[in-house]
């Protein structure tokens, strides 16, 4: 199988590391020539990456094409592109559904949409997609766990969660910064930050609550008990306003 890229940047990046680096048997990867210097540092990287003359020239030397561009330059980006109707297209283009996907990849049909993150360059992760195809399914399961969502809806969802990670990565930065003003070196405070907050939800499976294990964690008149009751009020009205206006934004 060949990879075809249509569009190279940061989580381009991260799933040809997944396909290609330590891999005995890596798949042949086509990458557009957008974005030149992430383009040639892959191929200079991967003898299984190649960089394409033109975005033409990935569809046409691919037998399944990702679509990884921004969704303010798709119309424009795939317009006029030689798709094939035998072509699966993977699409981890952000709120641009399944049926605007159709007319924009004519004429093919076997057409799914995922949200990839940075973690596949590790391999590791969930990558959420639908609908189920069996060409984008093996494709994400090269890297990491395959989550087929019931439906679009529910997708477009996950998209608004995964929005939270920076923000997340935000909170611990500021956890350790202060940390690290108290006198604790900043690696040592980044280290302890990261090691207590992934400790934290090691293991679990999503089975028991999340409130259950802060309940765990809140020792009545304990230090937990304390953040937790001066936070937890403004974060939960602050976290669904944030979600809800993705989800708005993705949906639309």
């Amino acid at each position: 199988m060949t990879y075809g890229f249509i569009g190279t940047g940061a989580i381009t990046r991260a799933m040809v590391v997944g396909l290609s680096d330590g891999v005995t048997d890596p798949p042949q990867i086509l990458l557009s020539p957008r974005n030149a210097e992430v383009a040639a540092e892959l191929a200079a990287r991967f003898g299984n990456v190649t960089v394409c003359g033109s975005n033409e020239a990935v569809v046409e030397g691919a037998d399944a094409v990702v679509l990884a561009v921004r969704p303010q330059d798709a119309e424009v980006a795939l317009a006029g592109l030689p798709f094939r109707a035998d072509q699966p297209i993977i699409s981890a283009i952000a709120g641009v559904s399944v049926a605007d996907l159709v007319t924009l990849v004519a004429p093919a049909t076997q057409i799914s949409r995922s949200i990839p993150l940075p973690e596949l360059a590790r391999r590791s992760g969930i990558v959420a997609m639908y609908p189920s195809e069996a060409t984008a399914e093996a494709f994400f399961g090269r890297m990491g766990t395959v989550a087929v969502t019931p439906s679009e809806a529910a997708l477009d969802a996950h998209s608004a969660v995964t929005s939270l990670i920076a923000g997340y990565l935000d909170y611990l930065s500021a956890v350790s910064e202060w940390f690290a003003e108290q006198g604790v070196p900043p690696l040592d405070a980044r280290r302890y930050v990261v090691a207590t907050f992934k400790e934290a939800t090691a293991g679990l499976d999503g089975a028991v609550p999340f409130t259950d294990l802060a309940d765990e964690h809140s020792t009545p008149g304990g230090l937990n008990e304390q953040v937790r009751n001066a936070t937890s009020a403004d974060i939960e009205r602050l976290i669904r306003q944030a979600l809800s206006d993705v989800l708005d934004r993705v949906s639309s």
